[in-house]
């Protein structure tokens, strides 16, 4: 995953949809790298859908999208952002709420 890379916390204020933490204080922002994959990924609440896992390499100072199962052509990629993801998000976002999709199998 590419984008920029912050080594302390990022600015409050920032929008920080597409940040990914590395560890305690090192991010990477993809919010104006389009070319980056990872910002293509989404969130699932269920986990039986989770087909890719970021590979967080805070050495590299980069995170790596593995497949974890196997993904078809034209399939949606989903991971799990986790919870800490959804409470800044939750923070800087108070009066929105996340959209909600039922998923029908």
């Amino acid at each position: 995953m590419s984008g920029r890379i912050w080594q302390s916390n990022p600015p409050k204020g920032l929008d920080r949809t597409y940040l990914l933490k590395l560890s305690n204080s090192l991010y990477i922002d993809a919010s104006e790298h389009e070319d980056a994959p990872g910002r293509y990924i989404n969130d699932c609440r269920d986990k039986r859908f989770h087909n890719v896992a970021f590979d967080k390499r805070p050495d590299e100072k980069r995170a790596v999208v593995i497949a974890i199962r196997d993904i078809k052509k034209d399939d949606e990629l989903f991971a799990d952002y986790g919870v800490m993801y959804w409470l800044g998000w939750r923070m800087t976002n108070p009066d929105v709420t996340p959209v909600r999709i039922s998923t029908w199998i």
